[in-house]
């Protein structure tokens, strides 16, 4: 494999990943809660009103609502501080971060598979398939309907 800035060539691509994904899910910024969970993680939830060493102390070591996830709650309770309880802003982190994800797949993808056929292990024989295969692997990713909950709902 020859010596070059490889980072600079998979970049765009990447970058194409996380755009598409993006505005594949801007739709979501026009819903607004459900009556699922939201009631219960976010409107009615008054732990996280408050960003204190208290609320971080209870979002580590509670199970409420039968789960423990400490990062949601903080990730709500980021949202509340900025947003409050406007579904938009909510939805709009939500998109922000699931847009960077594919980004992040395509970057690993490539990554690892560049590593391996330079350390002579990889499935891949053709280096300059890797640029396709994780360009697919994060569209695969960040398009997937399987994400749309984590996107369209809060």
């Amino acid at each position: 494999m020859e010596k070059k800035n490889w980072l600079r060539d998979i970049r765009p691509l990447a970058l194409l990943t996380g755009l598409l994904a993006f505005f594949v899910y801007l739709p979501a910024l026009e819903n607004g809660f459900v009556s699922w969970d939201d009631d219960v993680y976010l409107y009615n939830n008054d732990y996280i009103r408050h960003l204190s060493i208290e609320f971080l102390g209870w979002a580590f070591t509670d199970f409420y609502a039968s789960n423990w996830h400490p990062l949601t709650w903080v990730s709500h309770a980021l949202d509340y501080a900025i947003w409050e309880l406007n579904p938009l802003g909510h939805h709009l982190s939500n998109l922000l971060l699931h847009s960077s994800n594919p980004f992040l797949v395509t970057l690993l993808t490539y990554m690892l598979l560049r590593g391996s056929l330079v350390a002579g292990r990889s499935i891949v024989s053709n280096a300059k398939a890797l640029p396709m295969i994780a360009l697919i692997t994060g569209l695969l990713f960040g398009l997937h309907p399987l994400h749309v909950e984590s996107v369209a709902w809060i």
